[in-house]
C-alpha cells in the first residue's frame, strides 16, 4: 500500500511557485517573481486582481524601483493580504533588495529567529535564489482555499 501525503493549500501553493521558478526561464514581461506571487496570492485568497499588468506594463514597472513596491502593495491590499513589518513566516510575500539586487518579489520559505533573518526565495536568472534577508515590505496572505 502506498501512502500519500496531503499538503495544505499554502504548502501546495509554495511548491507550485518553486516548481515554476525552477522550470520556466526568467522573463521580465512574462515569467517574473511578481507575476508568480500575484498568481500565488490569487490562488490562496480565491480573489482576482483586476489591474493585472500586461507585458508592456510589467516592463515599465520593472524599470521603476518604486513601481515594484507600489504595484505589489496595491495588489496585496486588493487581494486581502495584510501588511506586516515583523514576524515574517513561511508563505509570507515580501519585497527584498540589497546591493546585488534591485527590489524583487520574494516568498518566505522559513521564518527568521534571533540569530538570522527569514529565508526568502526569489526567481533568479538561472532558477531560485535563496537568501536570509529581511524584506523591505511584506504581506501575509490569508488562505481561504480549502
Amino acid at each position: 500500500m502506498v501512502a500519500t501525503l496531503a499538503l495544505s493549500p499554502i504548502e501546495d501553493a509554495i511548491a507550485a511557485v518553486l516548481q515554476r521558478w525552477l522550470s520556466v526561464p526568467f522573463s521580465v514581461a512574462q515569467a517574473n517573481c511578481a507575476i508568480d506571487l500575484l498568481d500565488y496570492a490569487e490562488t490562496l485568497t480565491g480573489r482576482t486582481y483586476a489591474r493585472r499588468p500586461d507585458r508592456r506594463e510589467a516592463l515599465r514597472i520593472a524599470r521603476d524601483h518604486r513601481g515594484v513596491v507600489e504595484v505589489a502593495a496595491d495588489a496585496a491590499l486588493a487581494l486581502g493580504c495584510v501588511p506586516i513589518s515583523s514576524g515574517i513566516k513561511r508563505g509570507d510575500m515580501g519585497i527584498i533588495a540589497n546591493a546585488h539586487h534591485r527590489p524583487t518579489a520574494s516568498l518566505c520559505l522559513r521564518a527568521g529567529d534571533d540569530r538570522a533573518a527569514p529565508m526568502m526565495a526569489a526567481r533568479g536568472a538561472s532558477g531560485v535564489e535563496i537568501a536570509r534577508i529581511e524584506p523591505d515590505h511584506a504581506w501575509r496572505v490569508p488562505c481561504h482555499k480549502r
